[in-house]
């Protein structure tokens, strides 16, 4: 999946209607409804989420992403982080290695992956695939739905979704990103359910682990 389709057309009209958000409100409602804001009014241009996809070719679980980011970072840096986001974005970039490089860093990074934090050795080893599976940009949707079976097992006294004292289990980020596998509206969302579950680990202060989320994506980005 090419970043703006290969056009450095497209990406011009996608900067010039982000630059207009003048804060988070506005850039949450671009990204949920893609209304471009002219001066104090707000025109609806496209259908929302979906239209990444089709239109501008970034991964749909890549714009979750985004949008957990946007939601989570101080409002200081939340204002220009959609621009931010696609003037690092490179014309006919895959975006979909762009998200399993991410993925596959935050899970089983032996310094700042959650793979740190895994409790059982069956919880590291599903850790361990999904990032794999992520790296390899495997497209074998058997194989994803045995990654998602994996995870949601890989912890049985404690399993996905629920809440310890300590924050969230590590298989639960191994669940939600093996879900992103599957390229689907429905599957998408999990891609921002990821990124709150490395809220909780990566800091003790989550602004500043959005931080952390947000450079590595352009990091990612401006490494390609």
């Amino acid at each position: 999946m090419r970043a703006f389709q290969n056009e450095q057309r497209l990406k011009a009209v996608v900067l010039e209607s982000v630059a207009a958000c003048q804060n988070r409100e506005q850039s949450k409602d671009w990204l949920l409804n893609r209304r471009y804001y002219t001066g104090e009014n707000a025109v609806v241009h496209g259908p929302g989420r979906a239209a990444y996809d089709a239109e501008s070719g970034v991964y749909l679980p890549l714009m979750f992403a985004v949008e957990a980011v946007l939601l989570g970072l101080p409002e200081h840096l939340a204002q220009d982080w959609l621009s931010d986001f696609f003037k690092a974005l490179p014309v006919g970039a895959d975006s979909k290695q762009i998200w399993g490089q991410f993925v596959s860093h935050f899970l089983s990074h032996p310094l700042e992956g959650v793979i740190t934090r895994a409790m059982t050795e069956a919880e590291s080893e599903a850790l361990e695939r999904v990032a794999q599976l992520h790296r390899n940009a495997c497209e074998d949707f058997a194989v994803w739905n045995n990654a998602i079976a994996q995870a949601a097992d890989a912890e049985p006294t404690t399993r996905p979704f629920r809440k310890e004292k300590h924050g969230y289990v590590p298989s639960t980020a191994a669940y939600h990103a093996a879900c992103t596998g599957i390229n689907s509206f429905a599957n998408a969302p999990n891609a921002f359910l990821f990124c709150v579950v490395l809220s909780e680990y990566l800091t003790d202060n989550k602004p500043d682990s959005y931080c952390l989320l947000a450079q590595k994506i352009l990091q990612i980005m401006e490494n390609l």
